[in-house]
C-alpha cells in the first residue's frame, strides 16, 4: 500500500479562503457565526454544556456578542466569541465585557489560530475565578483534500478541568470528599456514555443526567463520604414541552422500576412545589461498585424509553 505524506493529501486553508465569495469585512458575522450555530452540538460535546442558541449579534452596550446560548440543564448563559485569523486583544476584551454584562457563566472563544500569550491568559483566568465560571479556547481549522473538497474541525486549545479549577480556587473552601465526588462523577459518566449516549455531566457538580425525555429528567448524585448513590427522576409542571406527558408517567416509571427490585419513592421539591420527583438511594458495599451503579442507570434509561416512548 502506498503511503503519502499528509502535506500531499491535505492542505490547510483559512476561513477567508473557505468563504472567499464574501469579499467584505463581515465574514465573521455572515459566515463564521452561522457555521458555529449549525454545529452547536459539537460545541456542546466539547464544553459539556447542553447549549441552546438564544441570540446572535446581541447588542451589549456599543458591542455585539456573536452567539449567546443557554445551558438547557441549568439555564446559565454561555457566550461564544468567534474571530477569523489569530487571537487578539480586542476579542479577549470583548469576552470579559460580555461575561460581566450578561452574567454569563462561560465564554467559548473560537479563533483560527490561538496565540500562546492568549492561551496562557485563558489558563490564568480559569485558575483564579469562581469554579462556576469557565473560559474555553478553541480553534476552528479548515483544510482541503487533493480532490479540492474542503473540511473543518475544532481543535481544543484549552478546556478547563472542573477538578483543577475547584482545587486551584483559593476563594472557595471545598472538602476533599467534595472533590472526590466531582471526579468520580465525571469519570463514571465518561464510561456510562458508551452504553447510554444521553448521559451527561454538569461541570463541577456531584450530580449528572442519565436521560431527559419530554420534560422528565433522570439524574444521579454521589455522596462518597457515606458511600451512597441517589437516583431520581423529576417532572416540572411548568416546564413540560410535551403536553401529553404528565406526572402520571413518573408513577408508571416508579412501578416498573420497583418491579425490577428497586425502591423508588415519591417526593416533592422542597423549594418548588411544581417539581415532582421519584427517588431511590442505594448504599454501596464499596465506593468502586461501578457495575451496580451502571446497572441501575441502564434500567432507568430502558424504563423511560418503555413508558414514555
Amino acid at each position: 500500500m502506498e503511503l503519502k505524506k499528509k502535506s500531499e493529501v491535505i492542505k490547510e486553508i483559512s476561513g477567508k479562503e473557505v468563504w472567499e465569495e464574501h469579499e467584505n469585512t463581515r465574514i465573521e458575522e455572515q459566515c463564521m457565526s452561522p457555521h458555529i450555530v449549525e454545529h452547536i452540538d459539537e460545541i456542546s460535546e466539547i464544553t459539556g454544556y447542553d447549549l441552546e442558541v438564544t441570540d446572535t449579534e446581541l447588542f451589549v452596550g456599543d458591542f455585539r456578542a456573536d452567539i449567546v446560548c443557554k445551558d438547557a440543564n441549568t439555564g446559565d448563559i454561555i457566550v461564544i466569541e468567534n474571530q477569523l485569523g489569530r487571537s487578539d486583544h480586542d476579542h479577549i476584551g470583548k469576552s470579559f465585557t460580555y461575561l460581566a454584562n450578561l452574567g454569563a457563566k462561560a465564554i467559548v472563544w473560537i479563533c483560527e489560530n490561538a496565540r500562546p500569550e492568549h492561551v496562557k491568559a485563558v489558563e490564568w483566568f480559569n485558575e483564579n475565578t469562581p469554579d462556576d465560571v469557565n473560559f474555553f479556547m478553541l480553534e476552528l481549522k479548515f483544510g482541503q483534500l487533493n480532490n479540492n473538497s474542503s473540511f473543518y474541525y475544532f481543535n481544543n486549545v484549552f478546556i478547563p478541568s472542573s477538578i483543577n479549577k475547584i482545587a486551584n480556587n483559593i476563594n472557595r473552601k471545598m472538602s476533599v470528599s467534595m472533590l472526590d465526588n466531582v471526579a468520580f462523577m465525571e469519570n463514571f459518566i465518561q464510561q456510562l456514555k458508551e452504553k447510554i449516549s444521553t448521559a451527561k455531566t454538569c461541570k463541577g457538580k456531584t450530580y449528572a443526567f442519565i436521560n431527559k425525555m419530554h420534560g422528565i429528567d433522570a439524574m444521579l448524585g454521589t455522596s462518597l463520604k457515606y458511600n451512597t448513590i441517589s437516583f431520581w427522576l423529576e417532572y416540572h409542571k411548568d416546564k413540560v414541552a410535551n403536553p401529553d406527558v404528565t406526572d402520571e408517567y413518573l408513577n408508571k416509571i416508579k412501578d416498573k422500576l420497583n418491579s425490577l427490585g428497586y425502591a423508588f419513592e415519591n417526593a416533592i421539591g422542597k423549594k418548588d412545589l411544581n417539581l415532582i420527583k421519584i427517588r431511590y438511594e442505594v448504599a454501596l458495599d464499596k465506593v468502586a461498585d461501578i457495575d451496580k451503579i451502571e446497572k441501575i442507570c441502564i434500567d432507568v434509561d430502558a424504563v423511560m424509553h418503555l413508558i414514555i416512548k
